[in-house]
C-alpha cells in the first residue's frame, strides 16, 4: 500500500495523458482509424500468444548459439591473450588502476612493453561485441518479420523465419552499416563539440560561476547539447522503417541505400504524425512496467512476465505505423480475414 501510495501522482499523470488520448481518437476520425488499426494488430499477435513466445525463444536462442559460433574463435584468441598478459601486469598495479585510475611506473612500463599485444587484444574484444550487437540486432529482424506475418493474418512455421539465408543477413548488415553511419553524424558532431567544451574550460574560458559573464559560453554549450541530441532523435526517427522496408520488400537484389532512402521518403512530413501514433503505445508500456513495479514481483517472476508478454512488442506498433504510411493499411484489412 505505501508504495501505490507514493506513485499515485505518476499513475494520475498516466491516467490524464490516456483521457486526453482517448479524447483525440473521439474527436479525430482519421486517428481513430489508425489507432483501431494497431490495437488490432496487437490484438492479433496476443492471439497467436503461444506460437509468438516459441518464436522468441527459439530467436533468441538462435542469436546466442550464432554470436558464439562466430566469436569462438576470437573468444579463445582473448582468453589465451588475457592468460598471457596476466603474468606481465603486477596484480596491483592493475587494481590500484581498476579502483582510482591511477598509473604506477610498473603498470606503465608493462604496457610500454607489450603495447601491441594489448592493442591487438582491444582489437579482438571490439570485434567480440560487434559480433554481439549485430547477431542480437539480427534477432530484432527476425522478430519484425514474425510481426510482419501476423499483421498479414499468417503465421511463419517456426523454422521457415530468414535464420539461414545468407542474402537477408549479407543485405541487413549493409542496411545496418549504412543507417548506422548516418547516426554517427550528430554522435560526431557530439564529440567535436566535447573536445570544444573541454578545450575551453581548461583555458578557463567557460566557467559555472553565475557571476562570471563567461555563463553565457556555458549556456551556448547546453543548448548545443540539446540541439545534438534532438538532432540524433531526429535521425532515428527518420530512419527507423530502414529493416521494415527490408523486411517488406519483394527486390532482395536492390541496394542497401534503396530501403534507408524508403525510410526518409516515408517520414519525410510526418514525424509528428509519428509521434502522435507511437507515443500513445510508449506510454502504455511505460504505465503497465510501472504497475508491474508496483506489485514488487520477484526479479525472476518480473522477467518471465515481461518477456512473454511485453518484449518486443512495440515493434508492432512500428510495422502497423510503416503501413499506415505506405498507404497498406487499408490493403491489408480487406486482403486477409482475422486468425
Amino acid at each position: 500500500m505505501e508504495i501505490l501510495n507514493k506513485n499515485m501522482w505518476d499513475i494520475a499523470i498516466y491516467l490524464i495523458f490516456f483521457a486526453i488520448v482517448a479524447l483525440f481518437i473521439w474527436r479525430k476520425p482519421d486517428y481513430k482509424e489508425n489507432m483501431l488499426y494497431i490495437l488490432n494488430n496487437l490484438k492479433t499477435v496476443y492471439i497467436n500468444f503461444l506460437h509468438w513466445n516459441i518464436s522468441k525463444i527459439i530467436i533468441r536462442i538462435y542469436s546466442i548459439l550464432a554470436w558464439l559460433i562466430i566469436s569462438s574463435p576470437f573468444l579463445a584468441l582473448s582468453v589465451y591473450l588475457i592468460f598471457k598478459l596476466s603474468k606481465v601486469f603486477n596484480t596491483q598495479s592493475l587494481s590500484l588502476f581498476i579502483n582510482s585510475w591511477d598509473i604506477d611506473a610498473n603498470l606503465l612500463t608493462a604496457f610500454i612493453s607489450n603495447i601491441w599485444s594489448v592493442l591487438f587484444l582491444i582489437l579482438i574484444l571490439v570485434l567480440v561485441f560487434g559480433f554481439f550487437v549485430f547477431t542480437f540486432m539480427y534477432w530484432d529482424f527476425l522478430i519484425q518479420n514474425i510481426y510482419k506475418w501476423y499483421i498479414e493474418k499468417t503465421k511463419i512455421p517456426y523454422s521457415k523465419n530468414l535464420y539461414f539465408s545468407w542474402t537477408h543477413i549479407y543485405k541487413f548488415l549493409w542496411v545496418l552499416t549504412r543507417k548506422s553511419l548516418y547516426l554517427l553524424i550528430p554522435v560526431l558532431i557530439l564529440l567535436w563539440g566535447i573536445l570544444v567544451l573541454a578545450i575551453l574550460y581548461s583555458t578557463w574560458k567557460i566557467t559555472n560561476d553565475p557571476t562570471n559573464p563567461n555563463m553565457l559560453l556555458w549556456a551556448v554549450s547546453l543548448l548545443y547539447f540539446i540541439w545534438t541530441s534532438i538532432f540524433l532523435a531526429y535521425l532515428f526517427i527518420r530512419l527507423s522503417f530502414s529493416y521494415i522496408s527490408f523486411i517488406y520488400t519483394d527486390r532482395i537484389s536492390l541496394p542497401a541505400k534503396h530501403y534507408v532512402e524508403k525510410s526518409f521518403e516515408l517520414t519525410k512530413w510526418n514525424i509528428f504524425k509519428i509521434l502522435f501514433l507511437l507515443v500513445p503505445f510508449l506510454a502504455l508500456y511505460s504505465f503497465i512496467t510501472l504497475i508491474l513495479d508496483i506489485l514488487n514481483l520477484s526479479n525472476f517472476l518480473y522477467f518471465i512476465l515481461t518477456f512473454l508478454t511485453m518484449s518486443s512488442i512495440l515493434y508492432v506498433v512500428i510495422i502497423s505505423i510503416y503501413n499506415i504510411l505506405n498507404k497498406k493499411k487499408k490493403v491489408l484489412q480487406k486482403q486477409y480475414s482475422v486468425l
